[in-house]
């Protein structure tokens, strides 16, 4: 195991933090808003650190504050709203009536503030009757089954919902609206995180049926699902706000931090074009980029931002940052040069909390035989939190104030 080379993949994968200044980018964006007292409203992951931004630049101008997030135990704030994540529970449903409420409460502020990040669509859920948070679960264990990304999920999300899709903005009592979204899926870009809360969306009849054909649905989970996008389709409206979206940060910003990174630490930078899809069709792309690469006399660098998918069949415990890195560490043994790859969820949760997730190299698998586990049967079985806690290959993760994708990183040493 080449350690030098290990910590070099975990700062070039870290170093967007020292890069991006929320405070900076929020105080941007409500620059020119009106005068007057503001309501905000802040969901998802990043919601405590973009609520805090913008108390930061609005100060004793907020008449009003809802926030719904993850837990933080560093932040024990009981005036933040804690909903389940990654799916849908009782307080979700709690939440997202809260939010309703919250608005429908108004209008004595000018202007309501959205401050908007990815999780909020699970975090504050209102689905429309007959959906149930036993159904929406049950979504989202189906869109697990087919193999769908985040954004194909958020769109059935959208169409039956009772806030997401534009129609939260029905309830906007305030004469003017602004929406501060912080992207974090490479597929549908602002428009579809947290199910396009601030987004106008109009999904037909034959739209739902299209989702419903993708998320193989059946019987009367299917029978609710068509019954709720009628409902929704019957009662949408924008409402009589002035709404304005603005997209504060995206994966995109990842990029340029990671490249000059790897640059500085002696690394030659290929960067693969935007990562999506199946995470075991990433590991295998990866694992011939990483083969050609070799072929280079100088230190390399492979640098992906993106958001895998993984198609679950089984009941194994993992996320999707710890099992590109443990399917790709198969491969890493075939190079004949030292080599480590790290992914790394940018919110600090790849799925299961406290885990932002998890390194490989050549050794890997090996490693995992002599403790006495198969690494082909936890890969296959999803349970690759096992193996890399077992290795001590996992990376420690709390919540980051970001939520931008993930950062893959893999580095090829020098030829031995």
């Amino acid at each position: 195991m080449d350690d030098l080379l290990r910590r070099d993949a975990l700062a070039i994968s870290d170093a967007w933090r020292d890069s991006l200044d929320l405070e900076a980018r929020v105080g941007a964006a409500l620059a020119d808003l009106d005068a007057g007292p503001v309501d905000v409203v802040a969901l998802g992951k990043a919601a405590r650190a973009m609520a805090g931004a913008a108390a930061a630049h609005l100060g004793d101008r907020v008449r009003r504050r809802l926030v719904v997030s993850t837990p933080d135990p560093r932040d024990p704030d009981p005036t933040v709203l804690v909903g389940e994540h990654p799916v849908p529970g009782p307080a979700s449903l709690a939440a997202g009536r809260a939010v309703r409420d919250f608005l429908d409460a108004g209008p004595a502020a000018g202007t309501t503030v959205w401050l908007v990040s990815g999780g909020a669509s699970s975090l504050a859920a209102l689905p429309e009757p007959p959906l149930t948070a036993a159904d929406l679960a049950a979504l989202w264990m189906a869109g697990l089954a087919a193999g769908v990304d985040i954004t194909t999920l958020n769109r059935l999300r959208a169409a039956t919902s009772g806030l997401a899709g534009g129609l939260a903005l029905a309830h906007v009592r305030t004469p003017a609206s602004r929406a501060l979204v912080m992207v974090d899926t490479p597929v549908g870009g602002a428009r579809w995180v947290a199910s396009g809360l601030t987004y106008p969306y109009h999904p037909r009849a034959a739209d739902l049926e299209a989702l419903i054909a993708t998320f193989a649905l059946a019987g009367g989970l299917a029978d609710r699902v068509r019954a709720a996008g009628a409902a929704r389709r019957a009662r949408w409206h924008r409402g009589r706000t002035v709404h304005r979206n603005v997209v504060i940060a995206t994966p995109r910003d990842l990029r340029a931090p990671t490249v000059a990174a790897a640059r500085a630490r002696g690394y030659a930078p290929t960067v693969v074009p935007v990562l999506t899809g199946d995470v075991g069709s990433a590991a295998r792309d990866w694992a011939s980029r990483l083969t050609r690469l070799a072929a280079r006399p100088t230190p390399q660098a492979l640098i992906g931002i993106g958001e895998l998918t993984v198609t679950l069949s089984g009941t194994g415990r993992g996320g999707r940052a710890q099992e590109f890195a443990w399917l790709l560490a198969r491969d890493l043994a075939d190079l004949e040069r030292p080599a480590v790859v790290v992914a790394r969820a940018t919110d600090g949760q790849d799925h299961l909390p406290g885990v932002a997730g998890a390194w490989s190299d050549q050794e890997t698998w090996s490693r995992a035989r002599v403790a006495g586990e198969d690494p082909e049967v936890l890969g296959a079985r999803h349970d690759t939190y096992v193996g890399h806690r077992m290795l001590g290959q996992l990376l420690a993760g709390a919540p980051t104030g970001w939520n931008l994708c993930d950062v893959h990183v893999a580095l090829l040493g020098p030829p031995t």
